[in-house]
């Protein structure tokens, strides 16, 4: 499997492997091959993922979900080893997977580190008509806005991006040009495509969203092609 991803490395960005899983010692070889590696989906240890990222993992995906999180003061777990080390890492603000606080304590911590992504499935801008869809056989549940699965497990998220940023800006206090960056210039920078997408500037390719002060998407460009929503 490791000679397959590295061989297709020019169609795969970035793979997500648990710090504790074997899997983690080829990091040196995806790398290498241009895959950029992220902790996620892990129990490791604080130490496990600090030796996850000294092997070259730079991003950890959805911090606080699915890993090991401060315990008391006395585990610091992979959101520990996250916020202690100079890896980017991605993080829901849909006030459901993170705390709207917790995401103001990690972007004083990250700074430019930190990168809103949405996690979002089909319900996402769909409307309170959708109320169940199906994603790798199963069955999601949405309500009030969140998904879940049958057993009530969180089951990706609903929201958009332009919502992501809204809440980034009236529930994080984060200002509206950074919270911006936080979802194009600095996910952009943690791939390594930001010498062509991620700002708006001369030879760039010009992908751009229109919205208005209430947040309403009203027009894209798309490859410098206008289209009106």
């Amino acid at each position: 499997m490791k000679d397959f991803l590295c061989d297709n490395a020019d169609v795969i960005t970035k793979l997500t492997i648990a710090a504790e899983n074997p899997t983690i010692n080829y990091t040196p070889d995806f790398v290498k091959s241009g895959i950029v590696v992220s902790v996620g989906h892990s129990n490791a240890s604080y130490e496990v993922a600090k030796a996850a990222f000294h092997k070259g993992a730079t991003f950890a995906t959805h911090l606080h979900n699915a890993m090991s999180p401060i315990s008391s003061g006395r585990a610091m777990g992979v959101v520990g080893a996250v916020l202690d080390s100079d890896v980017y890492t991605g993080i829901i603000v849909d006030g459901v997977h993170v705390d709207f606080g917790n995401v103001r304590l990690d972007k004083k911590v990250k700074g430019d580190k930190l990168c809103i992504v949405t996690d979002s499935l089909a319900a996402a801008g769909a409307g309170p008509e959708l109320e169940t869809f199906t994603f790798v056989g199963k069955t999601i549940y949405v309500k009030e806005g969140r998904c879940y699965d049958g057993n009530g497990t969180i089951a990706g998220a609903s929201i958009t991006m332009m919502e992501s940023i809204k809440n980034a800006v009236e529930y994080v206090e984060i200002p509206l040009a950074e919270a911006v960056r936080m979802s194009n210039l600095y996910p952009a920078r943690a791939i390594g495509v930001d010498n062509r997408l991620g700002s708006v500037e001369a030879g760039k390719i010009a992908n751009l969203a229109v919205f208005t002060n209430d947040y309403k998407v009203i027009g894209t460009v798309v490859n410098g092609e206008w289209k009106v929503n």
